[in-house]
């Protein structure tokens, strides 16, 4: 129902809290465990970054009463996407050089491949270009050989993050892709999500069809909430309006975003946040918050080693000149 948009949230809630309360009140431990890792995951995708990894810890320290493909589920979704958005890279990344060893083990190719995709993703935020390059191929592979759709939507997806991190050429082809897989297999969560990138990359090259897609992105990632598109679309369409010169409207967008960031434990979308609003404070010359702003951006940059992505590089560039103007 959380993939596919068609249910809301709070009946896919109440259909998690319900699975839970039989599964205590028939003491059954294993489907305990399982209807845990099913709350711990939709909370890392949906809620709290950091609630839903403590969900999934609980549910893997029930190892006893779990088959092994749900102990892998609880590394999987613990890692999967979620290092992304809070920036936990190095720790991620030993966990997944141990995950993708169980996973080709056990020959779960499902898994695998969503372990590889995370793998080459942070590989990219790493500046590891090659390296992210041949993990996303091998993922990609994986799931063409085994005919798996929806495993190659979530590689899809991620391979048109790693082209727009790099600015690659292809980056527009790759995410309307990952749009054409996620339609498909009526997946609404990468849907909304393509439709962020594609719309963010018309608007960087100034095309007119960039408003209607990002504020469908937003409006399909509002119930069931999607917090990684809804922010990134809301971050997104305060540069439009900002450009159409609707200024109290952008910021009033670049605030929801903050606060959606703060409440998910998305650390890159804060940051993102961050220099959205030192953009803002040079609108209205305030330019000594700009810097508070833009350095509060790049403390977070440099603890996590990880490069701006190509919209905030733009902003923090055009902020940088602006106080190197005004402020020496």
């Amino acid at each position: 129902g959380f993939y596919s948009g068609r249910l809301d949230s709070a009946t896919i809630w109440s259909d998690l809290d319900e699975s839970r309360r039989i599964a205590q009140q028939e003491g059954d431990s294993g489907l305990a465990a399982t209807a845990l890792i099913r709350h711990g995951a939709l909370h890392v995708q949906a809620a709290s970054i950091p609630d839903g990894r403590r969900m999934l810890a609980a549910a893997g320290a029930s190892n006893d009463a779990l088959p092994h493909h749900e102990l892998l589920a609880t590394r999987v979704f613990s890692a999967y996407g979620t290092a992304v958005f809070d920036l936990s890279i190095d720790e991620r990344q030993r966990e997944l050089c141990e995950l993708l060893d169980e996973c080709r083990t056990a020959a779960h190719v499902a898994f695998h491949s969503m372990a590889l995709a995370t793998a080459g993703t942070l590989a990219a935020l790493r500046h590891d270009a090659d390296r992210a390059n041949w993990l996303l191929d091998e993922a990609e592979r994986l799931t063409r050989e085994h005919d798996l759709a929806t495993f190659e939507n979530v590689v899809q997806r991620w391979r048109s993050f790693f082209a727009y991190r790099f600015e690659h050429g292809d980056a527009l082809e790759h995410a309307e892709r990952a749009l054409e897989l996620a339609e498909l297999t009526g997946n609404a969560w990468d849907a909304a999500a393509a439709r962020w990138l594609i719309g963010l990359l018309l608007f960087r090259r100034g095309d007119d069809r960039a408003e209607a897609l990002l504020r469908r992105a937003h409006d399909e990632s509002v119930n069931p909430c999607y917090p990684f598109s809804l922010i990134r679309a809301d971050l997104a369409l305060a540069l439009v309006d900002l450009d159409q010169g609707s200024f109290e409207a952008a910021l009033s967008l670049t605030h929801d975003a903050l606060r959606r960031a703060d409440d998910f434990g998305d650390v890159f979308a804060v940051a993102a946040s961050l220099d959205h609003l030192a953009r803002f404070e040079c609108e209205r010359a305030s330019f000594e918050r700009a810097a508070r702003f833009a350095g509060a951006a790049d403390a977070i940059h440099r603890e996590a080693d990880v490069d701006r992505l190509p919209c905030e590089r733009d902003l923090r560039s055009d902020v940088e000149q602006r106080l190197v103007d005004r402020l020496g």
